[in-house]
């Protein structure tokens, strides 16, 4: 079982009525079992926050979940990813190396969470689009079974 917990920070979990807000605001509908995570936590540091792919290879660690208006603040890494993230990926966390993992909000994936390389995203000065390039991996079918995959 995953612990969420945020150094020096209790965590409080977002309403359902800003939560909707929110994804009123921006014009999605993220899927259920991720909703319920921010209702309870919205954004924290997991531990353990050791994660492998999907398949068991060797994976990375989870620096800390993005929330609303926390810390590690969604709102703003939407801005800062804005172009670079295949449109249908929606940030949901930072990784220790600096890349991210995201949450599919459409297509046959929705609702799987990627691992997005950094060091690989589309040159844009080489017309190449986030979506024409490989940069993602497939961690998990579900933000629940990426949760449940956490290891020491």
């Amino acid at each position: 079982m995953v612990q969420i917990r945020m150094k020096n920070e209790v965590r409080v979990g977002l309403e359902e009525s800003e939560l909707s807000k929110y994804e009123r605001q921006l014009g999605l509908q993220l899927p259920s079992d991720y909703r319920k995570f921010l209702l309870e936590f919205n954004g924290g540091s997991p531990r353990p926050n050791c994660f492998n792919f999907k398949g068991g290879n060797t994976g990375s660690q989870v620096l800390s979940f993005f929330g609303f208006g926390s810390f590690y603040n969604v709102l703003e890494e939407l801005e800062t990813y804005n172009g670079r993230l295949p449109k249908r990926f929606f940030p949901v966390a930072a990784e220790a190396g600096g890349n991210l993992l995201c949450i599919s909000l459409s297509g046959e994936d929705a609702g799987s969470i990627y691992f997005w390389d950094h060091e690989l995203e589309a040159d844009l000065s080489q017309g190449q689009t986030p979506d024409s390039v490989s940069n993602t991996t497939l961690v998990a079918d579900s933000f629940s079974e990426f949760l449940d995959s956490f290891c020491e």
